[in-house]
C-alpha cells in the first residue's frame, strides 16, 4: 500500500523572508567565490564587465544596473548615515537614446510636481528643462527637489535629485535637541537632584530619555528617506517611460 502523500507545507512570513534573503546570501558567497578565483583584477573592473560576470553567473543584469544606479544615487553609506538611519541626498540618472522636444519636457512638468507633492518653478529652455520645488509663499522646501532634463546630440538625460539636509535638521534638532535634552535632562534632573536627592535616577532617566528620543528621530528619518528613494525612482521610471511612449506614438 502506497504512504498517502504528505499536504504541502505552508510558509510562514517569517520563513519566507528567511528564505529569500539566505538564498541571495548563498547566491551572493557563490558569485564572489567564483570571481575572486578568475578575476583577480577585482578592483579595477568596469560595470560594463561586471555586468558581463553577471550574465556568465547567471544573474540577470538588469539588477546590477539598478544597484549601480542606486550607488550612484547614495554612494557607499557613510558611518554618520548609517548612525543617523538615511543618506543626506539621493540623485539618480537616465540616458535616453533620442532627443525631446520642447512640447514634450513641459508635459512632464506634471508628472514632477505630482511625486514632489508641491508646486515648484519650471524653466524651459531650448533642449532642457530645470525644474526646483518651492516651498510655501516661496520658502524654502523641506525637501527640495531638483529635475534636470537636457537633450544633446541625439539622446536625452534626466537626473533627479533630493536633498534631505532640513529634513535632519528638523528631525534631530526637535526630537533629540529638544525632547531628549530639553524635556528628559531636564525632568530627569529636576525630579532627581532636587525631588529625590538621586544623581543616579536624574542620570538613568536622562539617558533613557534621550536614547528614546534619538531612536525615535533615526527610525523617522529612516521611514521618510526610504518612501522619498522610492518617489524618487518611480519618477524616474515614470519620465522615462512618457519619453519612449511619445517616441513611440510619433514613430506610428
Amino acid at each position: 500500500m502506497e504512504d498517502a502523500p504528505k499536504p504541502l507545507r505552508r510558509l510562514t512570513g517569517r520563513e519566507v523572508g528567511f528564505l529569500l534573503k539566505r538564498s541571495g546570501e548563498l547566491q551572493r558567497q557563490e558569485a564572489e567565490a567564483v570571481v575572486d578565483s578568475q578575476h583577480p583584477e577585482l578592483g579595477n573592473l568596469t560595470l560594463s564587465h561586471l555586468e558581463e560576470i553577471a550574465d556568465e553567473l547567471g544573474a540577470d543584469p538588469y539588477y546590477l544596473q539598478l544597484a549601480a544606479t542606486e550607488l550612484d544615487a547614495t554612494g557607499v553609506p557613510l558611518d554618520l548615515e548609517r548612525v543617523l538611519g538615511g543618506p543626506f541626498s539621493i540623485r539618480v540618472e537616465r540616458s535616453l537614446p533620442r532627443e525631446l522636444q520642447e512640447a514634450e519636457m513641459q508635459e512632464m512638468v506634471s508628472e514632477i510636481e505630482a511625486a514632489a507633492a508641491t508646486s515648484g518653478t519650471a524653466t524651459l529652455r531650448p533642449r532642457s528643462l530645470l525644474w526646483r520645488s518651492r516651498g510655501p509663499f516661496g520658502s524654502d522646501p523641506l525637501l527640495p527637489l531638483h529635475v534636470t532634463i537636457r537633450s544633446r546630440r541625439g539622446r536625452t538625460r534626466i537626473g533627479i535629485e533630493e536633498r534631505y539636509h532640513a529634513l535632519t535638521a528638523l528631525l534631530y534638532g526637535v526630537l533629540v535637541g529638544g525632547i531628549g535634552v530639553g524635556v528628559g535632562v531636564g525632568v530627569g534632573v529636576g525630579v532627581g537632584i532636587g525631588a529625590l536627592n538621586s544623581s543616579a535616577f536624574a542620570l538613568l532617566f536622562s539617558a533613557a530619555f534621550l536614547a528614546g528620543s534619538c531612536f525615535v528621530a533615526r527610525q523617522s528619518f529612516a521611514l521618510v528617506t526610504q518612501q522619498r528613494r522610492r518617489t524618487v525612482f518611480d519618477l524616474l521610471e515614470r519620465l522615462s517611460e512618457d519619453a519612449t511612449d511619445e517616441h513611440e506614438t510619433s514613430d506610428v
